[in-house]
């Protein structure tokens, strides 16, 4: 399998994950309980992760 195959599955792949979860969330509201800091601290260490990993693929 080549490298440019690999990649353009994983995005696929990543893609259609994310969707899903969208969905899931906007529909059935699974995180409704979850109290507002703590979404707020989920929040901001994924978005940190994610800043991590970009900046670690950058360099």
């Amino acid at each position: 399998m080549s490298e440019d195959l690999r990649n353009s599955l994983f995005l696929w792949f990543n893609g259609l994950a994310f969707a899903a979860l969208l969905w899931a969330g906007l529909h059935f509201s699974p995180l409704q309980g979850v109290k507002r800091d703590w979404m707020n601290l989920g929040g901001g260490l994924l978005c940190l992760f994610n800043l991590g990993w970009l900046c670690w693929g950058l360099w």
